[in-house]
């Protein structure tokens, strides 16, 4: 989506557009990945972490659930005090999951890479 919190083809602070994404949620959402499968991330010291994927999708959650109450394990860290990008294989349409459902016998095979820049 065109010049929206969602589009990250030239690259968006996530500090920027999180509070525009589920009424101030954060994102909990699947890309769809096309050509380049490639995601770089840079911090503001300028450390960078790249990642590359043969998969064709990537969910990224912005710790939506995290309370900040210093209650419990999820008490610790504050409303997206982390982000985890997952790397997946996407149904073919609707509920037709044979294309990620694994067989005896036939190989599965993904690649993701991570590259880290100090």
């Amino acid at each position: 989506m065109a010049d929206s919190p969602f589009d990250f083809r030239n690259g968006q602070r996530l500090g920027d557009v999180l509070q525009k994404v589920l009424d101030g949620a954060g994102f909990d959402h699947p890309f769809l990945l096309k050509n380049d499968h490639a995601v770089r991330l840079v911090g503001a010291s300028g450390r960078a972490m790249a990642m590359t994927t043969t998969a064709s999708a990537l969910v990224m959650f912005t710790g939506n659930h995290f309370r900040g109450d210093g209650q419990g394990i999820l008490g610790h860290f504050k409303p997206h005090a982390g982000l985890t990008l997952e790397t997946q294989v996407a149904p073919a349409a609707g509920l037709d999951w044979s294309g990620v459902t694994l067989m005896p016998g036939r190989p599965f095979n993904l690649k993701t890479k991570w590259a880290f820049t100090f």
